[in-house]
């Protein structure tokens, strides 16, 4: 219950920290940012769920 927790507490606050830094020091839109952070979950969860190392 409390790994989840932190697990869930830990991506947020790199989450926003990576969107962060890239929309004000490498001046990336904000949409392609979070088109990119939506696929990288999506490839997280996929890896996660079936057990595959598949890029």
């Amino acid at each position: 219950m409390f790994g989840d927790l932190g697990n869930g507490f830990s991506f947020a606050l790199s989450s926003v920290f990576f969107m962060k830094f890239y929309t004000d020091v490498m001046g990336v839109s904000p949409g392609a940012i979070g088109a990119m952070m939506l696929l990288q979950g999506n490839r997280c969860f996929h890896r996660h769920r079936y057990g595959t190392n598949s890029r």
